[in-house]
């Protein structure tokens, strides 16, 4: 998952556990994302060896994602609800 900031700076990342649960990171070290309104892009790769580049989310989570969130100082909390098609 990556949060993309819409005026520029450092793009945070996060993996997700075996609950969905994740925590973003903004340096090796430090967690966190720069306030502000971010794109948000979710990925999940394929774990066979025939296409390991697949990405098993749907386009409009990733690649063409619509999904917004703004990031506010402090501690935020977002869940996504995704649907396969």
């Amino acid at each position: 998952m990556t949060f993309r900031p819409d005026a520029g700076g450092r793009t945070s990342y996060a993996f997700t556990d075996e609950n969905g649960h994740y925590r973003l990171n903004f340096l090796r070290d430090i967690k966190g994302a720069l306030p502000g309104t971010h794109k948000v892009q979710v990925h999940k790769a394929a774990t066979d060896s025939e296409n390991p580049q697949k990405n098993l989310v749907p386009a409009r989570y990733n690649k063409e994602s619509d999904l917004v969130r703004e990031v506010s100082k402090g501690k935020n909390t977002f869940d996504f609800d995704l649907k396969s098609n």
